[in-house]
């Protein structure tokens, strides 16, 4: 049982922290590369992150945990993971956004990444 809740408490960490940075992380790259867009931009890339990461984070983690069971070799599978979560995360940022497919999909990539070795360092810190 204190496995199941110390792995409970680990994935809503690891949501909260996946919130605080690809948000802000959002907001500042969709500023970036879109000057000549709307002011609203960069703050509806923040609802689009957290709207996206709320929808991929749980699946992600859940399908994670499975896979870990069955073996294998984590590199493909966590980059099976993180693609998942740029084309869907993509998605948003293209619909809140109006953003061209190919910037929602960088915009994705990069707060993805972002994310991703963020946490990874937290995780190695033992902050995670």
């Amino acid at each position: 049982m204190a496995a199941v809740l110390s792995a409970s408490v680990m994935q809503w960490s690891a949501f909260l922290w996946t919130l605080v940075l690809e948000a802000p992380a959002a907001f500042g790259l969709v500023r970036l590369m879109d000057r000549g867009a709307s002011h609203r931009a960069p703050w509806l890339a923040m609802v689009a992150a957290i709207v996206g990461s709320c929808v991929t984070h749980p699946l992600l983690w859940w399908a994670n945990e499975h896979w870990a069971r069955a073996g294998g070799l984590w590199l493909p599978k966590v980059g099976l993971l993180e693609a998942s979560a740029v084309v869907v995360e993509a998605v948003a940022y293209a619909i809140a956004c109006r953003l061209p497919p190919l910037r929602a999909v960088a915009v994705s990539t990069v707060v993805n990444a972002f994310s991703f070795f963020v946490g990874w360092a937290l995780f190695a810190a033992g902050v995670l």
